[in-house]
C-alpha cells in the first residue's frame, strides 16, 4: 500500500493575507481585518495557519470595505459562524484552492482528464487514473494524505482544485511509488525538515528550503570544478558560427571552457585561445577561439558557416523539483542538509550556525579529497577500486 500526501502549507505561498483586528469568540459570523481591500466576495479564506487545531476555512459572503468587516459563509455557500475563538492578529489568508485530488499514471508525466476543469498543463502522454474524488482540505492538518490500495508501481500526482471557480492547478511533481532515491532533492528536503522542530517547520517555506538547497549546491559544485573537471564536464556540444557573425551564444549552463575543436579538424586537435585585444593586430592564419561573456567566436573571423565542438564545465543545475538528481561525488548530497540547517540557524538565531558550518566545510574537504584522487582517464562517474579513500 502506497501513501501519497499533498503539503497543504503550499497553498499559503504568495497568498494574500491580513490579520484579525480584535479578539473573537466562537459563534460569530462577522470579523474585521486590518485590510479588507485585498479580498473579494466568494474568496476562500483560512483563519489561522495549517496544522493548528483551531484553524478554519470559510468563503467570504460579503465585505464592508469602509469598516473592513467580512461576513462568513461555509464552502457550500450557506451562512456560517466561527467554531473556535480567534485572537487579535490571527492570520486571515486567501486560499487559491480548497480541495485536492490524487491520480496515478504509469509514467512520470501528467495528462489532464478529458472533462472540466481543463488544467493549464502541457498535453503529453499516457492515460490518467484518478485515485480519489476531489477532497476537502482540512485546515487543522499540514498534509492531505491518502492510501493507494489499487497500484503498487508507477507514479502519483495530485492537483489542487478551487470548488468555487472550478479551476484546477498545475499538477504536482511526480511521486515515485518505489520511493525517491537518496540523491534526489526530495530526500535532502525531508532530512532538512526532520531536523527542525514543529515551530520552525511551520515558519520555513518550501521556497526558502529550495533556495537554501540551491545555494549549498552551487557552492559545492563551484568548489568541485576547481579541483576536478570531470564530474561537471559536458559532452561535446556542437555550436555553429554563421558567416557574417563573429561569435555564437554558449549553452545556458556554461561555466568554464575545457576544449574547443573544429568539426573539420583532425581527431584530438584542439584550438588555442586568443585575447580579444590581440585580434586586431593578429596576422596568424591558424584558427583560434575567444570568449566574451556568454559568447564564443573564432579568429580570424569565419567567412562561411563553421561548426565547432566544445566541452565545458556545467554550472550547477537549478534544483526546483523533488525528483531532481543532485550530482556530487562521495555522497556529497548529504552535506547539503548541514548547509540548509546553517541557513535556518541564522534565521532563528539559535546559536548552532558555527557547528553546522563546520560540518558542511568538513564534507566539502572530504569530497574534494575524493574527487582529487579519482582517476582522470574515464569520462564518467566510475572510480577504480584502488582509488577508494
Amino acid at each position: 500500500m502506497i501513501i501519497l500526501r499533498a503539503d497543504n502549507r503550499e497553498l499559503l505561498d504568495n497568498a494574500k493575507y491580513s490579520y484579525l483586528l480584535t479578539n473573537y469568540p466562537s459563534g460569530v459570523d462577522k470579523v474585521k481585518v486590518v485590510n479588507s481591500s485585498i479580498f473579494n466576495a466568494n474568496d476562500l479564506i483560512l483563519i489561522g495557519t495549517f496544522g493548528t487545531e483551531s484553524s478554519e476555512i470559510f468563503k467570504i459572503d460579503s465585505i464592508n470595505y469602509g469598516t473592513n468587516e467580512i461576513t462568513l459563509m461555509d464552502r457550500a455557500g450557506a451562512p456560517d459562524t466561527l467554531k473556535f475563538a480567534h485572537s487579535e492578529s490571527t492570520r486571515f489568508s486567501a486560499l487559491p484552492y480548497d480541495q485536492v485530488r490524487f491520480f496515478h499514471t504509469s509514467v512520470p508525466v501528467y495528462v489532464p482528464p478529458v472533462h472540466a476543469p481543463v488544467y493549464p498543463v502541457e498535453p503529453l502522454i499516457d492515460t490518467l487514473h484518478p485515485i480519489t474524488p476531489y477532497m476537502d482540505i482540512e485546515a487543522s492538518r499540514w498534509y492531505t494524505t491518502i492510501n493507494d490500495e489499487s497500484y503498487s508501481t508507477g507514479w502519483g500526482f495530485f492537483v489542487w482544485y478551487n470548488s468555487e471557480t472550478v479551476i484546477g492547478s498545475k499538477p504536482s511533481n511526480p511521486i515515485p511509488y518505489e520511493g525517491f532515491e537518496y540523491d534526489t532533492a526530495k530526500s535532502v528536503m525531508e532530512s532538512f525538515f526532520d531536523g527542525l522542530n514543529n515551530k520552525e517547520t511551520a515558519i520555513i517555506t518550501k521556497e526558502e528550503a529550495f533556495r537554501y538547497l540551491n545555494e549549498g549546491y552551487s557552492i559545492m559544485r563551484n568548489k568541485l570544478n576547481l579541483i576536478n573537471s570531470e564530474y561537471a564536464a559536458s559532452l561535446e556540444v556542437p555550436i555553429t558560427i554563421y558567416s557574417g557573425d563573429t561569435e555564437a551564444r554558449m549553452p545556458n549552463d556554461f561555466g568554464d571552457l575545457i576544449t574547443v575543436r573544429l568539426s573539420s579538424g583532425r581527431p584530438g586537435e584542439t584550438l588555442e585561445p586568443i585575447k580579444l585585444k590581440d585580434i586586431p593586430n593578429s596576422t596568424t592564419t591558424v584558427q583560434k577561439y575567444f570568449i566574451r561573456e556568454g559568447y564564443i567566436g573564432l579568429a580570424p573571423y569565419v567567412t562561411s558557416d563553421t561548426i565547432i565542438y566544445i566541452r565545458y564545465l556545467r554550472k550547477a543545475d537549478k534544483i526546483n523539483s523533488y525528483d531532481d538528481i543532485i550530482y556530487l561525488p562521495d555522497n556529497g548530497y548529504i552535506a547539503l542538509q548541514n548547509y540548509m540547517m546553517m541557513k535556518a540557524s541564522l534565521k532563528f538565531k539559535d546559536g548552532n550556525t558555527t557547528g553546522y558550518k563546520a560540518l558542511f566545510d568538513e564534507w566539502i574537504k572530504d569530497m574534494l579529497l575524493f574527487a582529487n584522487k579519482r582517476d582522470n582517464s574515464p569520462d564518467n562517474f566510475t572510480i577504480n577500486r584502488s582509488q577508494n579513500v
